[in-house]
């Protein structure tokens, strides 16, 4: 049955395979620059360098931006884009809205959505009619399933990001290489406004004695990479056995702030706390920045850690896409994988908590190792 449904997906989509002009358009005429990136929460976070980037190569276009609305809050406060555009999860709502950008006439589009291909995606981009289509190489996975890899379909005037390998903000940076020769800085931004960091600053003055913090989650943006109630419990009480001159403050989301509390209320350590309530990305951020560490099982919370540099223990499946998302911090970092490559549910809480007293008494720039 598999065989029968890639045979008609191959047949489906061979329309829209040929042989792109490869267009090189003039870096001077470049004055109309769409980013499209993928719709995820981490993966939005990790193009913001390629967003930094492309402002620097190109400091007088206009670089607006079309992101899903799930995930366009990250960018709120970001000082490099011109215009937002509102994607939707379903391409009959967004009809009106690729009409809008075709009409802006750009001159180039960054295709960033690195995951599935589906014909209804390749429309709306082809739609736009940019002068110039860059695109990012679709995970084999997903190029398996249509019959055709990604630099088949006619859309794209160039693919870059072939290395599957290599982390997705590295593959994606790989646009701005196009047009500059200067090596592109991979560092990724996280910005917050004052309002978000005094909310810190106050949740943070309730928990008491002025000790470093260590900030903790468990849960992630799916069920596969969040931790139970159990684990949780056992990790801080392990923690708070172990390291004694530290707050440890455990981060949740609003929907699980009964179970958070339920969890410090079984740990019963007065040096274990629950964080103050957050309503947005930003106001965790805000609460990330002010913590010597991390300990995280979510890629967003790993790639804000990242942001600012933050010491940090990863839990993580044991999967491939690890290398993709793999944190980039001079706080240094250790990665804890589970024994599942679906989950997380069977990890080592000791290596967790070996690994973070190991990185608390290390300077950063000795702890910046995997």
């Amino acid at each position: 049955m598999k065989s029968i449904k890639r045979a008609l997906r191959h047949i489906i989509y061979r329309p829209l395979v040929g042989n792109s002009d490869k267009k090189r358009v003039a870096r001077d005429s470049m004055k109309k620059i769409l980013i499209v990136p993928y719709s995820f929460l981490g993966d939005m976070i990790v193009t913001s360098p390629l967003i930094r980037e492309m402002r620097k190569v190109f400091p007088d276009a206009t670089i607006d931006i079309w992101a899903h609305e799930r995930n366009v809050s990250i960018l709120k406060y970001n000082p490099y884009i011109d215009h937002i555009y509102l994607r939707h999860e379903s391409m009959v709502k967004n009809l009106g809205t690729i009409r809008a950008l075709r009409n802006v006439g750009y001159d180039l589009v960054l295709d960033m959505n690195g995951a599935r291909i589906y014909m209804a995606w390749l429309f709306a981009i082809s739609m736009i009619s940019a002068r110039m289509t860059i695109g990012l190489r679709r995970e084999e996975r997903h190029e398996s399933k249509v019959g055709y890899t990604t630099d088949r379909f006619k859309v794209y005037d160039h693919i870059v990001g072939n290395d599957l390998h290599k982390r997705l903000k590295d593959r994606m940076l790989e646009a701005v290489t196009i047009f500059s020769d200067e090596e592109p800085d991979g560092s990724i931004d996280f910005y917050l406004s004052d309002a978000e960091r005094k909310k810190a600053d106050l949740c943070l003055s309730e928990i008491g004695e002025n000790l470093p913090e260590i900030g903790v989650t468990y849960v992630g943006s799916r069920k596969d990479n969040s931790m139970t109630a159990k684990q949780a419990t056992d990790l801080l009480k392990r923690l708070a056995d172990r390291i004694d001159r530290a707050n440890i403050v455990l981060f949740h989301p609003p929907q699980k702030r009964d179970e958070a509390s339920r969890i410090i209320e079984d740990v019963g350590c007065d040096r274990v706390k629950l964080s103050c309530r957050t309503e947005s990305i930003q106001e965790l951020g805000a609460l990330i920045e002010k913590c010597t560490l991390i300990v995280t099982t979510g890629t967003s919370t790993m790639h804000i850690a990242s942001a600012f540099d933050k010491k940090m223990v990863v839990v993580h499946p044991d999967d491939w896409s690890y290398k993709a998302f793999e944190p980039e911090t001079k706080g240094g970092y250790r990665t804890v994988f589970s024994h599942s490559t679906k989950n997380i549910e069977s990890f080592d809480i000791g290596k967790v908590v070996d690994y973070a007293v190991e990185l608390l008494e290390k300077p950063s720039e000795e702890a910046d190792r995997p």
